[in-house]
């Protein structure tokens, strides 16, 4: 079941490397599909067969290193995308197959619960919640990544990027779920816990394990 799904991942230089981390959680899960990595420009020691490693000639940034990686791997019926400072709790790709079993449309499930919008979870499971533009951190898995990457918001957000300064991949694809209106799903507790720090510098220590009681 998930040989349907592009797993991608993008890859930023870090004083204390978590990407082994990250690969060897999912591998953990037994998912063993090739993994395509897109990274700014450093040198990395990968301990992992099974990867696709392209490093950028220059620093792409945030946004832009995740455009470039979708866009790369839009072949698949299905695409992951991730960073690689996540790791990937066990029940991961039991709940991934289910989700693709069932068939339905959507635009995004997000793997991760953010502290930071936990008051919009309403039951047990996943909630389709819809409020456009939010700052949240996110493990997207989409359905027709065509549809996100074609739209208007995303063209313009594109187009007006400033490295350093509008980073947002997640409050971004959050925005084009509202305006495609088809279901952003989110779940009453997360999937993968966030070790390290955002790409842009925000600390994330909350974000190691959360869960709504409900």
């Amino acid at each position: 079941m998930v040989s349907r799904i592009k797993f991608v991942v993008t890859l930023i230089e870090r004083e204390k490397p978590t990407i082994n981390k990250s690969i060897q959680s999912l591998r953990d899960c037994w998912i063993n599909e090739t993994i395509y990595i897109y990274a700014e420009p450093w040198t990395y020691q990968i301990e992992d067969n099974n990867i696709k490693l392209e490093i950028n000639e220059v620093k792409r940034w945030c946004f832009m290193n995740f455009d470039y990686s979708i866009k790369q791997n839009k072949d698949k019926e299905y695409v992951i995308y991730f960073q690689d400072d996540y790791i990937f709790r066990q029940w991961f790709k039991e709940e991934l197959e289910k989700i693709i079993s069932e068939w339905k449309d959507f635009a995004y499930y997000n793997f991760i619960l953010d502290y930071r919008v936990a008051d919009v979870i309403s039951r047990q499971g996943w909630n389709d919640i819809r409020n456009g533009w939010s700052n949240i951190w996110a493990c997207y898995l989409f359905n027709n990544i065509e549809r996100i990457i074609n739209h208007p918001f995303y063209a313009n957000h594109l187009k007006t990027y400033i490295p350093k300064r509008n980073q947002q991949i997640d409050a971004c694809i959050w925005q084009i779920g509202k305006e495609l209106w088809l279901p952003c799903y989110l779940p009453s507790y997360s999937y993968i816990a966030h070790i390290w720090e955002s790409t842009i510098g925000h600390s994330d220590n909350k974000l190691w394990v959360f869960f709504k009681k409900l």
